[in-house]
């Protein structure tokens, strides 16, 4: 193992040791045990760990480097074996310690269905063991099969001490209580709001009983808390994994496993290998009160509130070409990218290249794709440097590394502006350059001075003719 790997081992088994609340002699002894069969430091690895998460941990030890998948299997396998081993250091394997290895199974596991994610210094007071069904496009296959199933799956999970949310039928529940007491509700939970708006208890009322999995999944879950695994997912279940400190600060960590088709049979094999390694099968199965009358303000419930009635100020911005003022703003949050002319034009590029669909490849060796690009990219600094033509080299390296540093600092540095990583250039190992925000949020000026999405700017389709 490198230096890099040896940490992000000893993060992992830091996570598991504490997991519980309760460290002991013995696991301390598997502990240094682990530590010499892999020449580890401890002292040293347990500084360094102190900074990294458990999902940063897990990505180093999947990126792991072997001659063949047969032996990263078999290596896996091992390694899978020996936090087993020190979970169980202590005689039981507790529910924490429980869930922590099964999501490390499927995370580790080389068929990369599975995968841990975190939220950090974000409000986020969904409890440890609560499981949501997530998707980022509505698939009707999947949705029909959990509607079918739902009590059997709400079941297994519920036996297991897990709480199952699917959305639509918490909407559904939402929508069958009495207006007028649910809105009383959300007014004694949130009061400060509701006195001073009245109409954001309407708000809160309208989309907790019309929710759904796509917007949950993406405006809430992924925007609100910033798991990066929620970008683009597949049809899935996340699972609260709990809480935790980096650098003493608090994170949140989850796990993410797609479902393979067979929602009942993914559903099944989860909770079996919790139940393979777990101490206490002995689990209290209380559901929801779904009475007309009652709210029970707990679990998923008591979340709920926190993210919808207590709204961050951060939000995905829109952003605005502004090519008459040569700026671009993130209108939004009411912040302008301060950057260079060349970086300006090159951010710009970016947005249409990804508004059209075009790959943007600094390695390009296609003729055609190669003079299309730099015709692209002469007309768009055109309109953001006052029509004046690009005189240099439009991908050099050096250059381009350090443009596109300025721009991620810059970036980053908006406070008020979600999901930053979305709106930040990047460079990946093919030599592809891409941004991720939505189409939906570029805008520009039309003729008559109005803003309109650039997909929708017939001024701006023209510039690759």
């Amino acid at each position: 193992m490198k230096q890099e790997e040896k940490i992000a081992l000893v993060r992992i088994m830091t996570e598991l040791v504490k997991s519980d609340t309760v460290i002991c002699r013995s696991e301390m002894t598997v502990f240094d045990e682990i530590c010499e069969s892999f020449k580890i430091d401890k002292q040293e690895a347990l500084a360094k760990a102190h900074s990294v998460t458990l999902a940063e941990a897990v990505n180093r030890l999947k990126s792991v480097q072997y001659d063949s998948e047969a032996e990263r299997k078999v290596e896996t396998k091992n390694l899978i074996g020996l936090l087993e081993r020190l979970s169980l250091a202590d005689g039981a394997c507790e529910r924490s310690e429980a869930l922590l290895i099964t999501a490390l199974r499927i995370a580790l596991n080389c068929d990369c269905e599975g995968v841990i994610d975190c939220s950090c210094d974000v409000l986020d007071n969904i409890a440890p063991f609560t499981v949501f069904y997530v998707e980022s496009e509505y698939d009707a296959e999947v949705n029909e099969s959990i509607a079918e199933n739902y009590r059997i799956i709400e079941r297994e999970f519920r036996l297991a001490g897990f709480e199952f949310v699917y959305i639509p039928k918490r909407a559904e529940m939402f929508g069958a209580m009495n207006s007028a007491d649910l809105k009383n509700i959300i007014g004694f939970l949130a009061p400060t709001i509701a006195q001073s708006n009245k109409s954001v208890v309407e708000d809160v009322y309208e989309r907790i009983c019309n929710l759904d999995t796509v917007t949950f999944t993406h405006s809430l879950l992924r925007n609100k808390l910033g798991l990066d695994c929620l970008f683009d997912s597949e049809p899935s279940f996340l699972v609260k994994l709990g809480d935790s400190r980096v650098s003493f600060k608090p994170v949140h960590n989850y796990l993410k496993f797609m479902t393979k088709g067979d929602v009942v049979g993914d559903v099944r094999q989860f909770v079996d290998s919790y139940f393979s390694i777990v101490k206490d099968r002995k689990i209290d199965v209380r559901g929801a009160v779904e009475s007309g009358e009652c709210f029970e303000y707990s679990g998923f419930n008591k979340s709920i509130f926190d993210l919808l009635a207590f709204p961050s100020k951060s939000c995905a911005s829109r952003v605005f070409v502004d090519e008459y003022n040569l700026k671009i703003v993130f209108e939004d949050v009411k912040e302008t990218l301060d950057v260079y002319a060349y970086e300006r034009a090159l951010y710009v590029f970016l947005l249409y290249a990804m508004v059209e669909g075009i790959t943007i490849k600094i390695t390009e060796r296609d003729k055609a794709k190669k003079e299309r690009n730099n015709h692209i990219f002469n007309k768009v600094y055109q309109k953001m440097n006052d029509r004046n033509n690009y005189g240099g080299e439009t991908w050099d390296a050096v250059g381009l590394k350090s443009s596109l540093s300025r721009i991620k600092k810059r970036i980053k540095a908006i406070e008020l502006l979600e999901n930053k990583d979305d709106y930040i250039p990047v460079l990946d190992d093919n030599g592809v350059l891409s941004l991720r925000v939505s189409p939906d949020k570029v805008y520009v000026r039309d003729s008559s001075g109005k803003q309109v999405l650039m997909k929708d700017c017939d001024s701006w389709k023209k510039i690759k003719e």
